[in-house]
C-alpha cells in the first residue's frame, strides 16, 4: 500500500518508491521467512503479528515500520537482510524506527563525505553489512555509533556541515509512518503532535484517497488527534474499524458510565493540551513544531503537494491555525483560559 501510494520512505526519505520493494513485501516475507501469524491475547480476528523463522533464528516481526526504515530507507533488498537487522535491534533493545532512520542518516552522511575517510568508504546504501555494522556500533557506542546513538538531531549538531538538512526528525524524534514528501497532511500531523509519531493520528490514507483539501486540514487534524487520544485510553485494537458510535456503547456497558461521543473528543482534547503543556515545561519549544529542511526544499511526489515544493510559510500558517483553534498562543502554549475550560488549571 505504501509503495502504491508513493510515500514509502526510501534512501533516507529522498524518494517514495523503492525499486526492489517486491523483495520485502509481506508476501515475500511470508514465503522466505516462514511467517506464522500470531496476535494479542484473545484475538481471533486479525492476528496481525508475525513470527519469522530463518537460518535457525526465530523472531516476532518484521512489522511495516521496521521493513520501511531498516529496509527501503536503507535500501536493503532482501527479506532476510531486513529480518537480520530487526533481529539485531531486538537483541540490543533498540527501537527499529529510530535506529533505521538514524542508520539511513549515517549512510547519507557517508555518501556526502561528511564522516571519516574510512567510514565514508565503507558505509553504503543497499549494503547489508553496512547496516548491520552500524547497528552494532550504535548499541556499543563505538566509532560513528557513539554520536549516532544520540539520534539524528544530536548527531547532526555534532557532525555539522549540511547534515542537518537530511536529519529526518521533528523535535528530536525520528519521523515514523510515511515519507511526508508523499503525504503533506502527515507532515503537519507529526509537527503538531506531542511527539512525532504516526500513532498520534494517521491521516495518510484519506490524503492518498483524495479526501482532503488544504482548507480543512487544521480542523481535520485536531479532530483526528483528539479522537486518537481518546481511543488510546480505551486500549482497543487500532486495526479494527470501530468508531465511537460503536465504542462508546461498549464503554458505557462495561463501566456504567454515561459517556457520549462528544465526551470522548473532549477527553482527547484535554489530553492533547495536557501533553503539550508538559512538553513545554520539559524542554520542547515552538522551534520543534516543524519538519526537517528536506521537506521544504524538495519536490513532493504524491499527496496534496504532488509536483510542488511545500512552502514553509504556508506550513507555519497552518500550524498557527491549529494552535488558534486549540486555544493555544502563538508559541503553542495552552492559554490560561483554555486550561481552565478543560479543567486543567
Amino acid at each position: 500500500g505504501q509503495e502504491i501510494g508513493r510515500f514509502l520512505p526510501t534512501r533516507n526519505f529522498r524518494y517514495g518508491q523503492f525499486e526492489h520493494y517486491e523483495s520485502i513485501t509481506s508476501e515475500t516475507m511470508r514465503k522466505e521467512l516462514s511467517w506464522k501469524n500470531t496476535g494479542c491475547f484473545g484475538c481471533g480476528v486479525i492476528q496481525c503479528s508475525k513470527v519469522s523463522h530463518w537460518d535457525g533464528k526465530e523472531m516476532e516481526g518484521p512489522e511495516y515500520e521496521t521493513t520501511a526504515y531498516l529496509g527501503s530507507n536503507c535500501e536493503l533488498k532482501t527479506a532476510k537482510d531486513v529480518a537480520e537487522a530487526n533481529y539485531l535491534c531486538d537483541k540490543y533493545g533498540l527501537d527499529t524506527i529510530s535506529t533505521g532512520v538514524t542508520t539511513s542518516f549515517a549512510l547519507e552522511c557517508a555518501e556526502r563525505g561528511l564522516l571519516s575517510e574510512e567510514d565514508n568508504e565503507r558505509l553504503r546504501f543497499g549494503d547489508a553489512s553496512s547496516v548491520f555494522e552500524l547497528i552494532h556500533e550504535i548499541a556499543q557506542r563505538r566509532g560513528p555509533g557513539n554520536i549516532l546513538a544520540e539520534g539524528t538531531r544530536r548527531a547532526a549538531r555534532a557532525i555539522g556541515m549540511e547534515s542537518n538538512y537530511f536529519a529526518m526528525n521533528t523535535g528530536g524524534m525520528e519521523l515514523s509512518g510515511v515519507n511526508p514528501l508523499g503525504s503533506y497532511s502527515m507532515g503537519l500531523t507529526l509537527a503538531t503532535s506531542d511527539f512525532a509519531s504516526h500513532t498520534r493520528f494517521w491521516s495518510a490514507s484519506d490524503e492518498m484517497n483524495g479526501n482532503l483539501n488544504f482548507g480543512m486540514l487544521p480542523s481535520y487534524i485536531i479532530e483526528g488527534q483528539d479522537g486518537t487520544n481518546a481511543r488510546n485510553c480505551l486500549i482497543v485494537c487500532d486495526f479494527l474499524p470501530y468508531g465511537f458510535d460503536r465504542l462508546v456503547p461498549f464503554l458505557n456497558a462495561a463501566t456504567g458510565f454515561d459517556c457520549s461521543e462528544s465526551d470522548m473528543l473532549l477527553l482527547g482534547e484535554r489530553l492533547q493540551s495536557l501533553a503539550r503543556d508538559y512538553a513545554l515545561k520539559t524542554g520542547r519549544t515552538h522551534d520543534d513544531d516543524v519538519m526537517p529542511p528536506r521537506f521544504f526544499e524538495e519536490t513532493s511526489f504524491a499527496g496534496l503537494m504532488e509536483g510542488k515544493i511545500p512552502d514553509r510559510k504556508f506550513f507555519e500558517g497552518q500550524v498557527q491555525e491549529i494552535f488558534k483553534l486549540r486555544g493555544w498562543d502563538a508559541e503553542g502554549k495552552p492559554t490560561q483560559e483554555t486550561m481552565a475550560r478543560l479543567g486543567l488549571e
